[in-house]
């Protein structure tokens, strides 16, 4: 009986070390780019999450009005406020600069970058004004990945069910698609084929639940953007895959404490 016992014991302790040693991959979020030089969505910002050896860098991508893909995150292009999505590249945003002086990067000149570096590549397209422009941005974007040899290391995110669907009717399963809205449960986007959820710290923390059922169906978790040491640690306590963080270093630094290694 007390054999037995031991046996259980020894086997119960080898499973969590088993459970705690679980790789955990860190994605720069729009980059390292809280480094000299750099600003977020820029090369400088994807080299900075290369020399770290970050395991992804985010990048936001929108279809501009004259049909330019371009590297940029917000809505309107500071400090015109023109729309992105409605803008001319030549007139609305070729002469803007941004904080650290660079141009906004067009996607097929961050791709040249991407192809000399070893990080991984994770390809948010924006919620566009119509599912059509988000369509083809989506096609636009996976023909140029594959023209520039990096579509099997690129992942796929996206707030649109829209754009979403079209990532995974376009990859046909051929490469990861995650939903980053949070109004979805697991299994529907199981269901519609998604590779699993990309939500906000929020959100899996009202519904920690999720985490578990991502794995049991054979689904990923990330996190984002995860930035405060709490918010970390909780991360890491509760199994997910991957992390997206604003602050790349500190976030490695404490998978290194947990003895945590990094996919």
């Amino acid at each position: 009986m007390k054999k037995d016992i031991f046996v259980c014991m020894v086997f119960s302790i080898a499973l969590c070390t088993s459970l705690s040693a679980e790789a955990i991959g860190v994605i720069a979020h729009r980059g390292n780019w809280k480094v000299a030089g750099a600003t977020q969505n820029t090369i400088k910002s994807l080299q900075a999450a290369d020399s770290i050896n970050c395991y992804a860098s985010e990048f936001d991508v929108w279809l501009t009005r004259d049909k330019q893909m371009v590297v940029y995150h917000d809505e309107n292009v500071y400090p015109t406020q023109c729309k992105v999505q409605y803008a001319n590249y030549e007139k609305d945003i070729a002469n803007i600069r941004l904080t650290n002086g660079d141009k906004i990067p067009f996607l097929s000149a961050y791709l040249d970058a991407a192809t000399k570096l070893n990080t991984r590549l994770v390809f948010e397209l924006k919620v566009h004004f119509n599912d059509v422009n988000e369509r083809e941005a989506v096609r636009k974007g996976i023909e140029m990945l594959k023209e520039k040899g990096l579509y099997d290391k690129t992942d796929f995110i996206t707030f649109s069910q829209n754009a979403l669907k079209e990532f995974i009717r376009v990859t046909a399963g051929e490469r990861p698609v995650y939903y980053l809205r949070g109004d979805l449960t697991p299994a529907q986007l199981k269901e519609m084929g998604a590779a699993g959820i990309d939500y906000n710290t929020k959100v899996l923390r009202k519904n920690p639940q999720w985490i578990e059922e991502c794995h049991q169906l054979g689904m990923k978790v990330n996190i984002w953007t995860v930035d405060k040491p709490e918010d970390i640690q909780w991360s890491i306590d509760n199994n997910v895959d991957y992390i997206t963080t604003n602050v790349p270093s500190l976030v490695k630094e404490m998978l290194k404490k947990n003895n945590i290694h990094e996919d």
